[in-house]
C-alpha cells in the first residue's frame, strides 16, 4: 500500500507540469479577444472624431453660409432703402432735378463701392456733354469733361453699359490725362435711354484696378433708369408749366385787349385815357418797371402818356410840352421810328446814344 502511495504521489507530482502547461495555453488562448476589443475601440474613436470633424465642418460651412445670406439681406436692404429713398426724392423734388440726379449718382457709388462718379447730359448743340450731377470729383475734372472721356462715346454707339477694367491697359483709351485728373483706373459707363435715344450717361470710377461685378452693373442700371424717369418727369413738368404760363398769358392778354376796348368805347373823344390804358396794360404784361409813350408829329416826337413814375409827376406836364428831333437825335425811340420796327436795348448804359451824350437819351 505504501509503495502505491509513493508511486502515486510521484504520478501526481510528474503530472503536475503538464496541468501548468496547460493552463499557460488556455492564458494565451484568452488574450488573443482583448486585443481585438481595443482595435474595435481604435476604430469606434477614429470614427466618432470624423463625425465630430464631419460636423464641425457642416457647422462651419452653415455660419459661412448664414453670414454669406446675411451680408445678401444687408446689401439687398441697403439697395431697398437706397431705392426707395430715390424715388421719394423724385416724388417730392420734381422741380429740383439737381438735386435728384446727384442723389441718383451718390446711391450706386457708395452701394457698388465706387470712389467717384458723376451724370453726364447732352448739352444741345455740338454733341457736346456737360457735367449734371457729380459725386467726389473734383473740379478740375469737371471742368476738363468738356473733352468726353473715351467711356462716353463706346457707350453711346453701343447703347448699353460698358466697363473698362483698366483705362492705362486699354489701347482704345485715350484721355489719359482725364483718367490723372480724375484719379481712376476702372470705370463703369451705363446709358440713360429714353424711348431707344440716349439722353445721358452714369460713369462710376474706381481708383484701383478692381471691375464691377455683373450683380453691380445691374444695380447701377437700375439707378439709371431711375434718373431717366426723373428727368422725363421734370420735362413733362416743366412743359405742363410752360403750358399753363401760356394759357395764362394768353388770358391776360385777351383781358387788356378788351380792357383797352372798353376804354376807346366809352371814351371816344379822348385819347388820353386809352393811352394811359395801353400803356398800363403794356406795362403789366411784360413785367416792365415803368413805361412811356411817343406820337409823331412831322419829324417831332411827343411825350403823350407814362406808367410806373418814368417822370416825376411834377414834371409830367413839362415832358409833355416838349419834343424830340427826328433828325438831330439818335435815342432808341427814334432808331425804332426810323427803323419801323421793335427795337430792344438790352444795356442803355452801353447804348451809343448814351455814350454820346445825346440829351434825349
Amino acid at each position: 500500500m505504501r509503495r502505491r502511495s509513493r508511486a502515486g504521489g510521484e504520478q501526481a507530482k510528474a503530472q503536475r507540469p503538464k496541468t501548468g502547461a496547460r493552463k499557460s495555453r488556455v492564458t494565451s488562448k484568452a488574450a488573443r479577444p482583448g486585443s481585438s476589443s481595443a482595435a474595435r475601440e481604435e476604430t469606434k474613436l477614429a470614427q466618432v472624431t470624423r463625425e465630430r470633424d464631419e460636423a464641425l465642418q457642416r457647422q462651419a460651412a452653415t455660419a459661412d453660409e448664414n453670414a454669406g445670406l446675411r451680408n445678401e439681406l444687408r446689401e439687398s436692404l441697403q439697395q431697398k432703402i437706397a431705392t426707395a429713398d430715390v424715388l421719394n426724392l423724385i416724388s417730392r423734388s420734381t422741380f429740383d432735378l439737381p438735386k435728384v440726379l446727384n442723389t441718383l449718382v451718390e446711391s450706386p457709388a457708395r452701394l457698388c463701392e465706387a470712389d467717384k462718379g458723376v451724370i453726364l447730359r447732352p448739352s444741345g448743340k455740338d454733341a457736346s456733354y456737360y457735367v449734371a450731377a457729380s459725386y467726389h470729383q473734383t473740379p478740375r475734372y469737371t471742368a476738363h469733361l468738356k473733352h468726353l472721356s473715351s467711356v462716353v462715346p463706346r457707350v453711346l454707339l453701343e447703347g448699353k453699359s460698358v466697363q473698362i477694367p483698366d483705362v492705362l491697359a486699354d489701347p482704345e483709351y485715350t484721355s489719359r490725362e482725364l483718367a490723372t485728373l480724375g484719379d481712376f483706373r476702372t470705370v463703369l459707363g451705363v446709358p440713360l435711354v429714353r424711348d431707344g435715344s440716349p439722353i445721358g450717361v452714369l460713369v462710376l470710377h474706381r481708383a484701383a484696378v478692381r471691375p464691377f461685378t455683373e450683380k453691380q452693373i445691374k444695380l447701377v442700371e437700375t439707378f439709371a433708369a431711375q434718373a431717366v424717369i426723373a428727368i422725363e418727369n421734370t420735362r413733362l413738368f416743366e412743359a405742363e408749366q410752360q403750358r399753363t404760363r401760356e394759357l395764362t398769358e394768353a388770358l391776360e392778354q385777351q383781358t387788356a385787349t378788351s380792357e383797352v376796348l372798353k376804354v376807346i368805347s366809352s371814351s371816344p373823344a379822348d385819347l388820353q385815357p386809352v393811352f394811359d390804358t395801353i400803356l398800363a396794360n403794356a406795362t403789366r404784361l411784360c413785367e416792365a418797371s415803368y413805361g412811356g409813350m411817343w406820337l409823331r408829329n412831322g419829324d417831332r416826337l411827343g411825350f403823350v402818356a407814362q406808367h410806373g413814375g418814368m417822370v416825376p409827376q411834377g414834371d409830367f406836364a413839362e415832358w409833355r410840352a416838349w419834343s424830340i428831333s427826328l433828325l438831330n437825335s439818335d435815342i432808341p425811340v427814334v432808331r425804332a421810328i426810323r427803323s419801323g420796327r421793335p427795337l430792344q436795348v438790352k444795356d442803355l448804359s452801353e447804348d451809343p446814344a448814351y455814350l454820346a451824350g445825346d440829351p434825349a437819351s
